[in-house]
């Protein structure tokens, strides 16, 4: 049965080349052919990458799975209002056909196919205006730390810092916002996403520090990914 990823990132790949045409085998024409709609993740609130407003799907990499759907001619069913632990499991049970932007991990490899990276952004931490104390995850002992529940660095951080207290949320907002009212003391995320809700949202009283001070997690690379058995 021909693997729906490799349509997928051999589109990928010519888009990226400034090809405007994309070839297909006969073989492939026919899979698509019988998979004319695909059902696709849509986070809340993970912007300027994925979100919604009004229910409706935005988004970078919404457009760019968008731009994929019309050069191979199907239709995308866009899949919204979870969280994005409860869309993971839609993944994994494949209520989903694609996952996207999405970090990989060896768990999630047991039943996602990867296509290579396209979206690749700095981590930090988001702090109280008023908080002179926290530099990095160094300085959190006995603090709570705001993180989304399965994101691919929540097990890791809580692992590496024992000390720390994890409250977990279901989506970035929601952790800026437990920050902005002091019932956590930092939240861990993206730059550019903890940048954009704060400013969209009128999230008041925050700021980030230089770094999170978390190695393996200075940055992150998402990619898209299909279900397995395809």
């Amino acid at each position: 049965m021909f693997k729906k990823l490799l349509i997928l990132f051999s589109l990928c790949i010519s888009l990226t080349a400034g090809h405007q045409e994309v070839h297909l085998t006969i073989e492939e024409q026919r899979w698509l052919q019988d998979h004319q709609v695909l059902r696709v993740s849509n986070e809340m609130d993970w912007p300027p990458y994925d979100f919604m407003v009004n229910g409706k799907p935005q988004g970078y990499s919404v457009g760019y799975l968008q731009l994929l759907a019309y050069k191979l001619g199907i239709r995308l069913e866009f899949v919204n209002g979870h969280s994005w632990k409860t869309l993971l499991e839609m993944a994994k049970n494949k209520q989903l056909d694609i996952i996207h932007p999405i970090a990989y991990s060896e768990s999630r490899a047991e039943y996602l196919n990867y296509t290579g990276q396209f979206i690749d952004v700095v981590n930090t931490l988001a702090i109280h205006e008023s908080n002179q104390t926290i530099k990095t995850l160094e300085d959190m002992s006995g603090k709570t730390l705001a993180l989304v529940d399965n994101y691919i660095w929540t097990e890791p951080i809580r692992e590496a810092y024992p000390k720390i207290k994890i409250k977990l949320v279901k989506g970035t907002t929601e952790g800026l916002e437990a920050v902005s009212r002091q019932e956590a003391d930092a939240y861990f995320d993206a730059k550019p996403i903890i940048d954009y809700i704060t400013q969209i949202h009128n999230i008041a009283s925050i700021k980030l520090t230089k770094e999170a001070g978390f190695p393996e997690f200075h940055s992150s690379k998402y990619h898209l990914a299909v279900r397995k058995d395809w």
